[in-house]
């Protein structure tokens, strides 16, 4: 019982990535249409939102391999957690 538990906390944890990064997609481009804004401060917070982009490719890996490993499931928590202090600097900013 334990071990099916386990299973589908890794793939929510992996669509959670997965779709929490439609939200920061849309944002960064439409931060790089606009240019940043009117003095371009905007495109400061590219760096932040790439590297919640990166996170897509261990989401993906944990829900595509057979074989689980530790270590995506240790990227995907650290990624879902920086993903959520993301979606919540951007929300209290009022980007």
């Amino acid at each position: 019982m334990g071990k099916v538990k386990h299973e589908r906390t890794r793939k929510y944890i992996a669509i959670l990535i997965l779709l929490s990064n439609i939200f920061f997609i849309r944002f960064t481009i439409l931060n790089i249409l606009t240019g940043g804004g009117k003095f371009g401060y905007g495109l400061l917070i590219l760096p932040f939102t790439f590297s919640y982009h990166l996170f897509i490719v261990t989401a993906l890996i944990e829900l595509l391999r057979k074989r689980k490993s530790k270590l995506t499931l240790i990227l995907n928590y650290i990624g879902l957690t920086w993903i959520i202090i993301g979606i919540i600097f951007i929300i209290t900013m009022n980007f």
